[in-house]
């Protein structure tokens, strides 16, 4: 379903240590960020949710409900460390599921 680099496992084992919380995984969600495409987001939790993906990493665990699911089919979750930049990534290729062949308009400001 997803990818996760050692450069991001080795990330996110210095979050959960710093954080004390060692024994917890790393929720990945995707929600929908108006007509322009999809966000990622990241969090700290205790425990998967009943319907989530339970994916393991070098002991690292991901939580990743059904919806969001869907969306990281294939993707790879980074972490990268240069001059101005420093942070997780994602690499997805699938193209999100608004994008169609036909233009088309709405009302919330995002295009």
């Amino acid at each position: 379903m997803i990818d996760v680099t050692e450069k991001a496992i080795a990330q996110i084992k210095e979050v959960l240590a710093s954080e004390g919380k060692e024994d917890y995984g790393l929720r990945i969600s995707v929600e929908g960020c108006g007509c322009s495409g999809f966000s990622y987001f990241l969090e700290i939790q205790k425990a998967p949710r009943p319907s989530d993906h339970v994916l393991k990493f070098d002991g690292v665990t991901i939580f990743i409900d059904q919806h969001s699911a869907a969306h990281l089919q294939g993707a790879i979750l980074d972490f990268i460390e240069e001059e101005h930049v420093k942070g997780f990534i994602f690499r997805n290729q699938n193209p999100s599921p608004q994008s169609h062949s036909h233009s088309h308009s709405c009302g919330c400001g995002h295009h």
